[in-house]
């Protein structure tokens, strides 16, 4: 092997090993990153709580805080929730100073897990871990990106595991963090950072997308209590009022199918559930397949809208997404349902409306987590005439294509700075071996 091969050679993990694979120039000769435990180089990790919901005293001061469902946001400039003083004294909340790096010890979907910094001062609620800063031996940054990166084996070490578990101070405490100097740390901090700028940037635009469609939707379709909307295509101006007609007038359901573990395969038809619905989009990250013998399955076809009408999580229950070309052989589950119609592009955009959130929500009431299928046939809708129908999904589409391009783009940074990260960071479960 000649020495341009050799230098391009990434070093391999072995025992013990705590060097990353990728390495800025100046820390190639460094030296291989030391160890310590959260416990080591933070003096104070703590949880914070929540003030008596009861008591209205304690609520809607000037103070921030904080709920577990925040910690999505990452880089935290803002929250929700304000308390009072009264609020802070009498709860075992407590004020986080700027910079903390905040992981996520229950809650529900992905929250727990979830590692985000806090760049304000703000309370936390219980099922917020809050690891100070220490400038002396750490760099807040440098370990909120090492953690972020470690997702996965935060909710692998959870109590009881992917089920009910969570985590606690005491396995945050325990983390072993690989850390290099602090140069070093700050140079891996600011390049990672840099690419969360263009993160939240590309995310602003697509934020700004969605609001604009938003807006101009509100002006295309009639409000509530209207026949006719605020703006209309000049050719149909003189058209008239719009017609109220229920689903089951502009198309049909087409039932999911039942299937038992029996009939899962490796491959075979594919089984499009709650889980392929991202977004507004058909999305095959997390696919089940039976086999393509199985009674009841009704094939999907080109066009057709999928709809969640059953789930566990009742905020999933309504979300919609239309069927592409090209997919695989394919059904849908038990869970969901299908509406097919020949104004699809149309009927998809109805379905982004106000007045098919209210519907939904009319529907499920305080304990329901599903649609009943005769409920669905009789939502309605005010329409125009299947021309003006066209020319409206047509713009409209404009909008989505803009929306899908801006979501690609953003998961491609998302994309890069993971995998950047897995080279910047040695495992330490590799190294423990």
């Amino acid at each position: 092997m000649n020495n341009k091969a050799k230098s391009t050679t990434l070093k391999q993990v072995t025992k013990h090993d705590l060097t990353p694979r990728l390495r800025f120039p100046e820390f190639r000769d460094a030296g291989e990153w030391g160890k310590k435990k959260i416990s080591q180089i933070s003096e104070n990790v703590t949880t914070g709580g929540t003030p008596n919901t009861l008591e209205k005293e304690y609520w809607g001061g000037s103070i921030r805080w904080m709920n577990s469902g925040e910690l999505n946001s990452k880089k935290v400039h803002e929250v929700q929730g304000r308390i009072t003083v009264e609020g802070l004294r009498n709860s075992s909340t407590k004020t986080i100073p700027r910079k903390c790096v905040l992981i996520g010890l229950a809650g529900q979907g992905k929250t727990r897990g979830t590692v985000a910094m806090n760049m304000v001062e703000l309370c936390v609620n219980q099922s917020i871990a809050a690891i100070y800063p220490s400038d002396e031996k750490f760099y807040s940054d440098f370990l909120y990106h090492q953690l972020d990166n470690r997702y996965d084996e935060l909710r692998r070490l959870s109590a009881g595991g992917e089920g009910r578990g969570g985590l606690n101070l005491k396995i945050i405490r325990s983390l072993d963090i690989p850390l290099p100097r602090l140069e070093e740390q700050q140079k891996i901090a600011n390049c990672l950072s840099s690419i969360d700028e263009l993160i939240s940037a590309e995310a602003k635009k697509l934020d700004a997308l969605k609001t604009h469609k938003k807006g101009l939707m509100q002006q295309l379709f009639p409000a509530e209590g209207e026949t006719l909307p605020k703006l209309r295509f000049p050719e149909f101006r003189e058209a008239g009022e719009w017609e109220e007609k229920t689903l089951s007038e502009l198309g049909e359901l087409v039932s999911g199918l039942t299937y038992s573990p029996d009939d899962v395969r490796d491959n075979g038809l594919l089984v499009l559930r709650s889980s392929n619905v991202q977004n507004g989009m058909i999305v095959l990250d997390d696919n089940v397949y039976v086999r393509t013998d199985i009674k009841g399955a009704n094939p999907s076809k080109p066009n057709d809208i999928l709809i969640c009408v059953r789930n566990g999580s009742k905020s999933l229950i309504g979300k919609n997404a239309v069927i592409p070309e090209g997919m695989p052989l394919c059904t849908h589950g038990a869970f969901m349902t299908v509406f097919r119609s020949k104004s699809a592009k149309f009927i998809i955009q109805l379905f982004q409306t106000d007045a098919y959130d209210k519907q939904v929500s009319a529907d499920l009431g305080a304990t329901i987590n599903s649609i009943n299928g005769n409920h669905l046939k009789k939502y309605k809708f005010f329409v125009p005439e299947p021309d003006e129908q066209q020319k409206i999904a047509n713009g409209l589409a404009t909008f989505d294509d803009l929306i899908t391009a801006q979501t690609q783009q953003l998961a491609a940074l998302k994309s890069h700075k993971k995998g950047l990260m897995q080279q910047l960071f040695p495992n330490p479960e590799l190294s423990s071996l």
